[in-house]
């Protein structure tokens, strides 16, 4: 996979600091005289490189906030949030040598992985929906004018059964085409959430518009297809709407999780600090 050269930086110093402090941690365990605890110098010392890495991730949001500032390009901090975070879990193990300690610190730890956790997921869903809208979704548009496209194709289909079958009682022949507009399309289209139907059903659907051609005469075949395209495109829009859902959807677990994470690690460090 190539890496993108804005996150190079990161991942060279991430990378680095990860490798000292492993080492840091191997040679420091090794001392019986000194045991490596939250409290130690050492055991200190991985927790403010821990706090830090998660300080400097949280300011990723007040940086969306203030695009006006020249502060960097929002993509770098983008990336710093993302490495810095990876960082954070192995030096917060670091921190308590691989144990949670209290019930206190237990559920702080929770709350960390957590964070961590869905942070993880958020990466993962950033990198593969986007790819999976372009293969999927045929005539992708703005999320923002998904409402309005959707409206289009339900006066697009109702002018199109006008067209073929007129205003009034249709002629017998041309009588299943607005029958199958009715019965299908139309609650189709005016669906503000359409479910599962006939025309998401890549097994069926085809069978259902051959079925449909039969009944009518050759000239009308060209209406058939046109509505199955404008429901072929209604599904494509409303996949497009739950991808776009699953992509942003987790920051309102992410977010809060991870602000709870900061505030009570700040609260655990000043707590530690009557000790010192």
């Amino acid at each position: 996979m190539r890496i993108d050269a804005r996150q190079r930086p990161w991942i060279v110093g991430c990378s680095a600091t990860l490798l000292v402090a492993t080492g840091c941690w191997w040679l420091v365990r090794r001392d019986p005289l000194a045991p490596l605890t939250g409290g130690s110098a050492w055991g200190l010392a991985f927790g403010i490189a821990a706090l830090a890495c998660m300080v400097t991730g949280a300011a990723l949001t007040l940086r969306k906030r203030r695009k006006a500032w020249r502060l960097g390009k929002t993509s770098r901090w983008l990336s710093g949030h993302v490495w810095l975070g990876a960082l954070s879990l192995p030096l917060v193990l670091f921190h308590g040598d691989f144990a949670c300690g209290g019930s206190l610190t237990s559920w702080l730890m929770a709350l960390f992985l957590a964070s961590w956790a869905s942070g993880v997921v958020g990466v993962a869903l950033q990198h593969f929906l986007p790819r999976v809208m372009t293969e999927q979704v045929v005539r992708e548009t703005i999320y923002e004018q998904i409402d309005h496209v959707a409206q289009l194709l339900r006066e697009e289909a109702s002018a199109l059964i006008e067209k073929w079958c007129g205003a009034k009682a249709p002629h017998p022949e041309h009588a299943p085409l607005r029958d199958f507009y009715e019965s299908q399309v139309r609650p189709f289209l005016a669906a503000a959430r359409p479910r599962a139907s006939l025309f998401e059903q890549r097994s069926t659907a085809p069978m259902q518009r051959a079925h449909l051609k039969r009944l009518l005469p050759a000239p009308m075949h060209e209406a058939v297809d046109d509505l199955f395209d404008l429901c072929d495109e209604r599904c494509g829009l409303e996949q497009q709407r739950r991808l776009h859902h699953w992509l942003h959807g987790w920051l309102l677990f992410h977010v809060p999780v991870s602000w709870a994470t900061l505030a009570a690690t700040l609260f655990h460090a000043l707590g530690a600090l009557r000790y010192l």
